[in-house]
């Protein structure tokens, strides 16, 4: 998600802030150019004290596993690197912003009890607070993403796959049109669920 960030934010690579922590910083084509199927990716070792010599040893001998990768892909990534206008990743920031207030919005001031959002920032997608004191019959997090599923249709990941159990996360990708339909039916599903 590096660079992908909304007016007024600063991305800061970890990488620059020290200069005695090894860090791994982990890129790739998905998000920034909207290719999620291409699966080209890196990793940059930033290991100014040669702390990690095993583990790039170890990054290596990983990247020889798996051959035949897609050369039209791999042909296409100087070009998308160093040819790339910089008003396209303007023009995208400024459209993923303007999606993610569409979405966040729905949320403001209590307007969905049960549900805290917190505003992002970059990137694209928000996590959402689950409050289950608020309901008669979700426990937590996990167990609202799936009725939520079940019977909006509405697909939220659970937050405990990124060790927030407490938070769903919603991508704020689709048409605005489609993410105001979403945000309606995370409103009927919490006010169908709310403790009266």
């Amino acid at each position: 998600y590096a660079d992908i960030v909304f007016e007024g934010t600063e991305f800061i690579p970890i990488a620059s802030l020290s200069t005695e922590v090894p860090v791994l910083s982990i890129g790739g084509l998905a998000k920034q150019y909207c290719v999620p199927g291409w699966r080209v990716g890196w990793i940059l070792i930033h290991d100014r004290k040669s702390r990690l010599k095993h583990v790039r040893e170890g990054l290596v001998n990983m990247s020889r596993l798996i051959l035949g990768s897609n050369s039209i892909v791999q042909h296409s990534i100087p070009a998308m690197l160093h040819k790339t206008d910089q008003d396209y990743y303007r023009r995208f920031n400024k459209q993923l912003e303007d999606q993610a207030r569409v979405f966040t919005d729905g949320f403001k001031d209590g307007k969905i009890p049960g549900l805290k959002c917190i505003e992002p920032n970059g990137a694209m997608y928000c996590m959402l607070e689950v409050e289950p004191q608020a309901f008669k019959d979700i426990k937590d997090a996990f167990e609202f993403s799936q009725k939520l599923l079940l019977e909006e249709y509405v697909f939220v990941l659970p937050g405990t796959c990124f060790r927030a159990p407490k938070h769903f996360r919603c991508v704020f990708l689709a048409p605005k049109k489609i993410l105001k339909e979403a945000v309606e039916r995370i409103r009927l599903f919490c006010m169908r669920h709310a403790k009266k």
